[in-house]
């Protein structure tokens, strides 16, 4: 049997992390806003200031007034730091099967109905060319992943690769938050019933993940930070599936947490995590509010 394309369901798992679905839609294709950054003062005020910038990954660039002055604010900083170390995605990639297959005896046919399993298989078939051997032997979770990955257009340019590029040229010192591996282990303790529940409901209703991926990519243009929380956090599967936002946020920032301080600490940093690790009561910047930071949003202009 062919083992799983593991490098696949790491870059789901990736582009996932920050916002399921986003896909770029007709009625956003002409709008124009800033990227979302925050100024983050350090407080004993002794340090400068770093900041955050919140990424969307399905979104181009070419949608973003403010994009000059961001690779300014990379240009100077002392620190350039990323969610996840992809450096060594190539050769831990055989390790990530523990994570997203089923142990030996498991599969997912036995833990779906007959009609979810025939429409997911039908499925990662037309849009991966993933036969049902290898599709059995992933935990329900990851292919909802890769199911929303294929309702998505394709982006010709993401926001991180042109930040990727800008530390490239530059020799900007850069630093991460996890390994990739550290990241891709956390869904893997989600209760089963939530992962089922997650992918039936993308199977079973491809439009409303568009729908939503719609609103919320509206909302991050809109450049209101409410707005978009509402849209982000309050929605409907959010609450469905709590132990999935768990474990995609909550968990993640409390290990991020100590390794972001020091950064804030040191001063000037800029920080580039998706823009749903900044919003809501949860949230990074929350976090740090609450540990007597001050937080400023920039207003691009």
């Amino acid at each position: 049997m062919k083992k799983i394309p593991a490098c696949l369901i790491a870059l789901s798992f990736i582009l996932f992390l920050a916002f399921p679905g986003l896909a770029e839609t007709p009625a956003a294709s002409t709008a124009e806003c800033g990227v979302m950054v925050w100024k983050v003062a350090a407080k004993d005020k002794t340090a400068s200031a770093s900041y955050f910038i919140g990424t969307i990954h399905n979104l181009e660039p070419k949608h973003f007034t403010n994009m000059a002055a961001i690779l300014k604010l990379i240009d100077s900083c002392e620190v350039f730091v990323m969610e996840a170390d992809t450096s060594k995605a190539a050769s831990e990639a055989s390790e990530l099967s523990k994570y997203t297959q089923y142990p030996e005896g498991g599969n997912l046919k036995s833990d779906l109905s007959a009609d979810l399993y025939a429409k997911t298989i039908a499925f990662m078939k037309k849009n991966f060319n993933i036969p049902e051997e290898q599709v059995d032997r992933m935990k329900p979770l990851w292919v909802s992943m890769l199911v929303q990955m294929g309702l998505e257009p394709p982006v010709a340019k993401l926001m991180d690769d042109i930040f990727k590029e800008k530390v490239g040229e530059r020799g900007i010192k850069t630093a991460f938050l996890e390994s990739w591996l550290a990241g891709c282990k956390l869904p893997s303790f989600i209760p089963l019933e939530e992962q089922i529940g997650s992918l039936k409901e993308t199977i079973d209703a491809p439009e409303k993940i568009i729908e939503a991926s719609a609103k919320l990519k509206s909302a991050y243009l809109s450049g209101n930070v409410e707005k978009l929380t509402l849209a982000a956090l309050d929605s409907e599967s959010g609450n469905k599936y709590p132990m999935i936002r768990k474990a995609l946020y909550p968990d993640r920032h409390a290990l991020w947490l100590p390794e972001l301080e020091k950064h804030l600490k040191a001063g000037g940093a800029v920080i580039a995590v998706g823009v749903g690790h900044l919003i809501g009561e949860s949230s990074l910047l929350e976090s740090f509010k609450k540990k007597g930071y001050t937080i400023e949003k920039i207003e691009s202009k």
